[in-house]
């Protein structure tokens, strides 16, 4: 293939009218919203990753007024100490359904329009002049009665935090085409816009629509018996191997051979990346 210089036309970024300085990740190095998914077989240490991401991010993701909601029908110790610890920032839900998820979403969405609407009135009294409108719409509102501006956040949104561990049985996630399965795939498509974190916990990972598996930007992978996974894997994810299925393979083994619930770690997002575990950096030879 030969290259060569046509115009000095260039592609650059455009300019969003809204846009808030959101705090950086440890573990990504970036301020793009997680949408992770984490599989492995049973007892692989799927929840122990998630927690350990949520301990290690806790400045950002439990912090303030943001908020995780775990999904979970299942409450083992090691959530039940996580839930004593982070209080009113941690809240487990037991039941995944359409319910408790527009619940959850009616939460976030009210959360963030209370932001943007007190934001809206302290633009106003940096306001040297004001109309007879603005003024009204300020005299006329207590909102501003009920904040802490101590401790209120002017530079972002709050961050919300939406993990679902065992949900497999629910057509939201499994199944594209019934009508859960849209809602929750097009909440999955927004969550960038409802400044929230997605992750989903499951053995298996064919069993998560096409469409939420595509929009993820991180993939752990624990060691799997069925082999035919870790080329399905490979498949969606080749470009950072190379394209040499061998590469993949040689990294689960070494994972496989530490057998200290390691796991492949997947980033694809502006930053990309392969790692084993959180911190330890995999450069294909």
């Amino acid at each position: 293939m030969q290259l060569k210089s046509i115009n000095s036309l260039k592609s650059q970024e455009m300019k969003a009218k809204t846009s808030y300085d959101f705090p950086k990740y440890k573990i990504t190095g970036t301020s793009d919203f997680w949408f992770g998914g984490i599989f492995g077989v049973k007892n692989a240490g799927k929840s122990n990753a998630v927690l350990n991401i949520l301990s290690i991010e806790a400045d950002v993701m439990l912090s303030g007024a943001n908020k995780c909601y775990y999904f979970s029908p299942t409450k083992d110790s090691k959530l039940e100490l996580f839930e004593e610890q982070h209080g009113k920032h941690f809240e487990i839900i037991n039941e995944l359904n359409l319910e408790t998820f527009r619940r959850v979403v009616d939460e976030i969405q009210a959360k963030n329009k209370e932001w943007k609407e007190v934001m809206a009135l302290v633009e106003l009294l940096k306001k040297p002049k004001l109309t007879r409108e603005e003024q009204a719409l300020l005299e006329g509102s207590t909102l501003l009665d009920t904040v802490d501006f101590k401790t209120f956040n002017f530079d972002h949104p709050n961050i919300h935090t939406m993990i679902f561990d065992d949900s497999m049985h629910s057509p939201m996630i499994s199944s594209q085409f019934h009508k859960q399965g849209k809602e929750f795939i097009k909440f999955c498509i927004r969550h960038r816009h409802e400044y929230t974190n997605l992750f989903i916990l499951s053995q298996h990972i064919r069993a998560i629509s096409k469409p939420i598996r595509t929009n993820m930007n991180a993939i752990i992978i624990f060691p799997f018996r069925d082999g035919t996974i870790y080329q399905n894997v490979f498949q969606e994810y080749s470009t950072l191997f190379d394209n040499d299925i061998s590469n993949f393979l040689t990294v689960m083994r070494e994972i496989e051979r530490r057998d200290n619930h390691s796991f492949l770690f997947i980033y694809y997002d502006k930053v990309r990346f392969v790692r084993i575990g959180f911190g330890e950096g995999v450069e294909m030879d």
